[in-house]
């Protein structure tokens, strides 16, 4: 070690506390790096688990293949593993009320695929042979057939079938009184649990799940595959298809969520993620860079005499230089580590808060904290990036400075009579003081100029923090919208309003509201300009609006609400017109200030006036009245508010205005 080293390292021991400080800025500042792109990598990670025990764990599955050439796909090189499963057909489930939901549709998966398809029990346990099955709990809710765990359930499994001899593909909607299920086989099965709707199922599906241990793969088979290399699904899955005679849009389901939270398919939410990253950790460095800058420029301003001593002895601008680098390094070897050890902490317990927090709205599943080695490599790398820029200035500075200049340690102040002068306005405002301290700033403009950045930097950091806060509350409110229920139910059938009303007077509702949703098409041509009919003449389509319609009670209620946040919120006016004169009621001057004859000889503008002045003190906010007048009693209608001081309402609320 050389002797420029030696008394980097000496001096600072010997000043510990700015070392120290140093040392917890440069900490913390890595600690804000680890932690942004330990946030970043964890949320991504959580998505995917969530993806993994909802979705499945795979990538992509192959349809209905024949299991004579099933190894074409097993035994793929680029296959890291793979389940299978298959759909054993359809039943009727005996007792079920939803009428467009009358089935059970029975699947038969291996164990691996029972453990990696996204089946999430809620009572009992997997199916272990081919005469146990779990269902759907949907089946207690929505079918209200009340099974229980031990119950033994009888099946005749079949294939559904139109009545005119056409076979129904599993997404078919039923059709009540127009299909059937034949080539049916009964089985017999011992219920051993409840499971939650599984992925494969859709809302408008005719049946609910079942499913059932797979011992014997069937004649055709649906192979579920995890690959090796995700990048490159797309290619092999076509590759494979090719071999098999499949067709890639048909045969194939992409387990697109997956995928997408692996980073591998085009995600907003994932681009959104890492740009928000991107720019809070490059004010992060920003900001670092000013106040790890200072703190070297302090050290290099106490050293100053000894880079001049050492100067006159040989020593070159380039070795002071490094000097200046190399002392940054030795306090970025001690804080950088402490710095990451702190991030990973922090953002763990932030974790553990915010899953603590959240149970309930996060269903059992939570946020896991994952970082992997390429985020704390590039912590590192831009943490020792922040510290390179901070000690380059003070570096540069210190390797400039003659041997002369630092000895006398006058080189940062360099005095001009004429630049000290002070204008009487600064004497006048901030008296002595104020002169003294304007004075001081001349004399050292560079250390002016530096509090100035740092504090604009400071300004700029907080109102950009803010405001992004700010934005992305509002943004994730349109999200996380305040839904005004718990229960919802919808009919794909025809339901009358008697069956919601039997619905609303069940105990423990508090409040209900039913509605149907219509349409109406217009007759673009019979409404169009003459040139919008000449346009529309190959393509003469209806536009189409939609409309929904609520029960009289609930629309009324809905009215007064919208209508009182609007005068909570400021949004509300009051109009009144009033540009008639009441010559036909027997009154010479205009209408408003007529009396009408009741007990307390109100005008009108008083009557109304004092329905403002109630809403005033029930919202606490001011309605703005805006008066319309005429030519004829503009005059006489001021004249009589002005007189009566608006009857106590706020005159600044009050806008007149002829018609």
């Amino acid at each position: 070690m050389n002797i420029l080293n030696k008394f980097t390292i000496k001096s600072l021991k010997l000043n510990k506390k700015r070392t120290i400080v140093t040392i917890i800025g440069i900490m913390l500042s890595t600690a804000l790096i680890c932690g942004v792109a330990g946030l970043v990598s964890s949320f991504q990670n959580s998505l995917i688990d969530w993806a993994r025990t909802n979705d499945g764990n795979y990538h992509v599955t192959f349809k209905n293949v024949e299991s004579n050439k099933a190894q074409y796909v097993t035994e793929n090189q680029k296959v890291k593993d793979y389940f299978l499963s298959s759909s054993l057909g359809w039943a009727n489930l005996e007792g079920s009320k939803a009428t467009n939901k009358p089935y059970l549709h029975v699947l038969a998966y291996d164990k691996k695929a029972l453990e990696n398809y996204g089946v999430v029990l809620t009572d009992g346990r997997l199916p272990q042979n081919p005469n146990e099955i779990i269902i759907t709990e949907s089946v207690l809710t929505g079918a209200r057939v009340f099974l229980k765990i031990g119950d033994t359930i009888t099946l005749n499994i079949g294939t559904r079938k139109s009545n005119d001899n056409y076979y129904l593909n599993d997404d078919a909607l039923y059709t009540e009184d127009d299909e059937s299920i034949v080539d049916t086989k009964e089985k017999t099965y011992t219920i051993v649990g409840f499971m939650q709707t599984l992925d494969v199922e859709k809302f408008y599906s005719p049946g609910y799940s079942a499913l059932t241990y797979m011992d014997e793969p069937p004649s055709a088979i649906d192979i579920s595959v995890l690959y090796k290399s995700p990048k490159e699904y797309e290619k092999t899955t076509k590759d494979i298809c090719k071999t098999l005679n499949l067709d890639f849009d048909e045969d194939i389901y992409v387990n697109s969520d997956f995928l997408r939270f692996q980073g591998i398919m085009s995600d907003n939410m994932l681009y959104v993620l890492y740009t928000i990253a991107g720019v809070v950790i490059f004010i992060i460095v920003i900001s670092s860079v000013f106040v790890i800058r200072n703190s070297f420029s302090i050290s290099v301003a106490e050293k100053n005499r000894q880079y001049g001593m050492l100067s006159s002895v040989g020593a070159t601008s380039k070795q002071i230089r490094k000097n200046v680098i190399f002392e940054g390094m030795v306090i970025g070897l001690i804080a950088i580590p402490l710095g990451i050890l702190l991030g990973i902490v922090a953002i763990m317990i932030l974790l553990k808060v915010v899953n603590y927090l959240l149970t309930d709205m996060l269903s059992g599943l939570g946020f896991t904290y994952s970082i992997n080695l390429l985020a704390v490599l590039i912590s590192v790398a831009i943490s020792i990036i922040t510290i390179y820029l901070s000690c380059l200035i003070p570096a540069r500075k210190a390797a400039k400075i003659s041997p002369i200049e630092s000895i006398r340690g006058n080189n940062d102040i360099k005095i001009n009579s004429k630049k000290l002068r002070t204008s009487k306005l600064t004497k006048k405002l901030f008296g002595i003081g104020g002169v003294i301290a304007s004075k001081n700033l001349k004399r050292s403009k560079k250390k002016y100029r530096t509090t100035v950045i740092s504090l604009v930097i400071s300004i700029f950091i907080f109102i950009s923090l803010s405001s992004f806060l700010t934005l992305g509350t509002k943004t994730s409110q349109f999200y996380y919208m305040d839904f005004k229920f718990n229960v919802y139910v919808h009919s794909l059938s025809d339901a009358n309003t008697q069956i919601y009303e039997k619905i609303s007077k069940l105990e423990n509702v508090d409040n209900s509201a039913y509605c149907y949703q219509s349409s109406l098409d217009i007759d673009n041509i019979k409404y169009a300009s003459e040139f919008g009919k000449k346009f529309l003449e190959n393509d003469p389509q209806p536009t189409g609006i939609a409309f929904m319609v609520y029960n009289n009670e609930y629309f009324k209620k809905y009215i007064k609400e919208i209508g009182l946040k609007a005068i909570k919120e400021g949004k509300l006016a009051a109009v009144t017109m009033a540009g008639g004169q009441g010559t036909r009621l027997g009154h010479n001057g205009p209408k408003g200030t007529y009396d009408i004859g009741l007990d307390s000889h109100k005008p009108i503008f008083e009557i109304l006036c004092d329905t403002l002045k109630t809403a005033e003190k029930k919202y606490g906010v001011f309605v703005v009245w805006y008066i319309m007048t005429s030519k004829e009693n503009n005059a006489d209608t001021v004249e009589f508010l002005e007189k009566n001081n608006y009857f106590g309402y706020d005159k600044n609320k009050v806008i007149i205005f002829k018609q």
